[in-house]
């Protein structure tokens, strides 16, 4: 009993790990494929990409810039995220 609720946790932490690289490499592309349009630019690379205290927001950057991307790579934000009951800018 107790190696089939090992079994089934492994196999659900590793579908979430899966899905969450997916989106990472989503938002990765969505926002190499954005700068590469609006920029002309084509070898515009994203330097990293991280989960955001908002869920299904990834932190995206790119050289000094941080940019903000849905995780399907829908919509892509520009500006700071602050926290609205602190005031923290989340950003920094």
């Amino acid at each position: 009993m107790f190696n089939r609720i090992l079994s089934g946790c492994f196999v659900f932490l590793f579908a979430y790990a899966a899905c969450a690289q997916s989106a990472e490499s989503d938002a990765r592309k969505s926002v190499e494929a954005f700068l590469a349009k609006v920029s002309g630019d084509k070898s515009a690379k994203v330097d990293s990409v991280r989960e955001t205290a908002v869920p299904g927001f990834y932190e995206v950057g790119v050289g000094a810039d941080i940019l903000y991307v849905d995780n399907k790579g829908s919509h892509i934000f520009f500006g700071n995220v602050y926290d609205a009951k602190s005031g923290a800018n989340l950003t920094e």
